[in-house]
């Protein structure tokens, strides 16, 4: 039977791969599919890569334009400050979001912008990615150098969302 006219309605996390076609979106959208949340993170493929996320930014520009066109609602989550990010891979991020701002229904900023979280692996390699860490608080790590601090996080945050607001992104 159709799905939506058995009043099947579904959200799902995913993430971005080649694979994802309009063909399938559609398909996904015919099958009920309402919202899909992707785990964007950053516009930098630099940065992507220390996640070791495995995407490249112009499948993410590709898949979101797709998803759009396909009438499946899109939200984006991002991260501020992982670690090697510089202001340069920051503005990447900016550039993404301002690019893609048409296929974008939410833009999701991490409130804690970039933790280490307990038994992860930036916890268990904080020394290979440079991080001081603060024993108060696992949100208020630093970068070795400096130039990686809580408040550089907290305004990139700001930052990002005032852009986000800019373009009609909820």
């Amino acid at each position: 039977s159709d799905p939506i006219k058995s009043g099947l309605v579904w959200h799902a996390n995913v993430v971005i791969r080649p694979e994802m076609t309009l063909e399938i979106l559609s398909n996904m959208k015919k099958a009920g599919c309402k919202h899909l949340t992707y785990g964007i993170e950053s516009g930098s493929q630099r940065v992507l890569d220390l996640m070791r996320k495995r995407y490249r930014i112009e499948d993410a520009d590709l898949v979101l334009k797709y998803t759009h066109e396909a009438g499946i609602k899109v939200t984006c989550n991002f991260m501020f400050g992982f670690p090697g990010e510089t202001k340069e891979y920051f503005q990447q991020t900016l550039d993404f979001l301002k690019r893609n701002s048409r296929y974008i229904t939410t833009a999701y900023p991490s409130r804690s912008y970039c933790t280490i979280e307990p038994h992860s692996y930036l916890e268990k390699h904080m020394a290979e990615f440079g991080m001081v860490s603060n024993p108060d608080n696992n949100m208020y790590w630093q970068s070795s150098d400096g130039k990686n601090t809580y408040p550089d996080r907290l305004k990139r945050c700001e930052d990002f969302s005032s852009l986000a607001i800019s373009l009609d992104i909820s």
